[in-house]
């Protein structure tokens, strides 16, 4: 008895000492670029904008295991990175820690801050000078998998309150692979290259960025006055807010030039000079509904308050939501003038109604349904027509709630 009693008495610190959360694999107090080491060797993610809700990724099968960002100060600033977990109610990652590095030298990073690894969600704040810094988010488990959510807040006369989407180099954001933007060549286009009017007129206006293309009108000129007379195109996709863009890049007495541009609008939103990205006017955004319909119920600030299925006209008993209805069927393939005829086209005759509640106050509505076994329809702001997303396969586009 006597011995029982006293292994059960060892047994008990031994159980609290099994619960308590352990990081595995802590990353290096130094990491330099280029030494691939596993978990000391950090994914891009690009940068972190500041005041922006972003997304990270854990997936070990890819040896992505510490996704990093980037971020500046101009000068002394008071900076909180916040990580948080990914907006859906069954989320894979339930814990990271949040490493911060400074660089000390060209490709040199040094760490100065790290959250406690006590389990859950990590963040750190910290009083910086001017400089270039890093933010790490990692699992606590080496075989952490899925998507997390994370943020730089920060406060300061060092804060970069201007922010271009594409980052500053063109090179930098054709290596990313993951974060904020998602960069990919679709051709090298020429004169002979079949293009449309606002494709012509894109083009122009990126030639027109180099000193030997100001003087360009003509599509002609214009293949005429760049590099061997070809125009590489880049799709850019900005997964925040839902946003497509066309990048057309070119070589000018052997340096890159070019310009962006917002689906097919002939305005430039920012130029490439020498290689660098400038005049930007394309900031980050993150919708605050999320990526899709569903994340909707579980972002930072948004609050699902009801959810209802609507199933005959006689139950379309609210201000507004007659037209919002007719709007969110248009979203899909499917044509109606009539409420009759939008319960008559959508699967199984049903809408979801539901409605939201940001911190700041607005409020806003879905209406959603199945086309096809797919996922349709739109957000309003509340009380009105004016659609801030379209539910398209169930992903957001279009997206104006910010």
């Amino acid at each position: 008895m006597r011995t029982l009693l006293v292994s059960s008495l060892f047994a008990l610190p031994l159980l609290a000492c099994a619960a308590d959360p352990v990081e595995e694999y802590p990353l290096d107090e130094v990491l330099e670029e280029g030494k691939q080491d596993g978990f000391n060797y950090p994914t891009k993610f690009g940068p972190l904008f500041t005041n922006t809700w972003q997304y990270g990724l854990l997936d070990p099968a890819s040896k992505l295991r510490t996704p990093a960002w980037t971020f500046f100060l101009d000068g002394p600033a008071s900076v909180t990175i916040t990580s948080r977990q990914a907006p859906t109610d069954d989320p894979w990652v339930t814990d990271t820690v949040v490493y911060l590095y400074e660089q000390r030298d060209a490709g040199t990073w040094r760490r100065i801050a790290k959250s406690d690894a006590s389990g859950g969600f990590g963040a750190v704040t910290r009083e910086l000078d001017a400089g270039a810094y890093r933010v790490i988010v990692k699992g606590m488990r080496g075989d952490a998998e899925g998507e997390f959510m994370v943020r730089l807040g920060c406060e300061g006369a060092g804060c970069q309150t201007e922010q271009c989407l594409f980052g500053d180099s063109f090179y930098e954001l054709r290596q990313l692979q993951h974060g904020v933007t998602t960069t990919y060549k679709q051709g090298e286009l020429t004169v002979a290259s079949p293009l449309t009017a606002a494709e012509q007129a894109q083009i122009i206006a990126a030639v027109q960025v180099s000193a030997l293309g100001e003087e360009v009108t003509t599509i002609e000129e214009a293949f005429a006055a760049v590099d061997q007379g070809e125009v590489n195109r880049f799709g850019v996709y900005d997964s925040l807010a839902g946003r497509s863009f066309v990048a057309f890049e070119y070589g000018a007495g052997d340096s890159s030039y070019g310009a962006f541009f917002e689906g097919e609008a002939p305005a430039r939103v920012a130029e490439i000079g020498d290689g660098e990205i400038r005049e930007c006017t394309a900031t980050p955004r993150t919708c605050i509904l999320g990526r899709t319909y569903r994340e909707a119920a579980y972002m930072p600030d948004l609050t699902l308050v009801s959810r209802r299925s609507i199933t005959k006209p006689t139950q379309v008993n609210r201000p507004f939501l007659k037209d919002q209805i007719l709007i969110a069927v248009a979203q899909s393939s499917y044509e109606a003038s009539t409420l009759a005829e939008a319960f008559a086209a959508v699967d199984q005759g049903e809408l979801v109604y539901s409605t939201y509640r940001h911190t700041d106050g607005r409020e806003l509505v879905a209406i959603e349904y199945g086309a096809g076994d797919n996922s349709y329809g739109a957000f309003f702001a509340a009380n009105s027509t004016t659609m801030v997303a379209s539910i398209q396969d169930g992903d957001l586009y279009g997206c104006t709630a910010w």
